[in-house]
């Protein structure tokens, strides 16, 4: 892994497109990923979230991973959380990262996670 990340910046929690890396893959291309910080996730006081999960009422928490990347323009989403290790990117196009929620859910959310991508 390199020692300078490629791409480091804040991924919105109210914006479904996330953020655009700029870094282009190519199908079995190994980036690894970080990320850390706290997100609302929803008006609710507890609706805290991490990058590798969400608080509930109750202050229960539920290991449901939040922050997702997405390659190019597909539609398919791979789990991310605290990071990835040597990850085999499975397609080719740019690395977009960003908070899974409800289509409808993106109103109500607040804050960023802090991303860095190595490749």
């Amino acid at each position: 892994m390199a020692t300078k990340a490629a791409w480091s910046g804040q991924v919105p929690a109210n914006n479904p497109q996330g953020a655009a890396t700029g870094i282009q893959l190519n199908a079995g291309d190994e980036v690894s990923i970080k990320a850390y910080g706290w997100i609302k996730y929803g008006k609710e006081e507890y609706a805290l979230a991490a990058p590798q999960g969400r608080v509930r009422a109750g202050l229960e928490t539920k290991d449901e991973i939040v922050l997702k990347a997405r390659i190019g323009t597909s539609t398919k989403s791979y789990d991310v959380g605290n990071g990835v290790y040597k990850w085999a990117a499975p397609e080719a196009g740019e690395l977009h990262l960003y908070v899974a929620d409800k289509p409808d859910g993106y109103g109500d959310n607040s804050g960023s996670f802090t991303a860095e991508v190595y490749k």
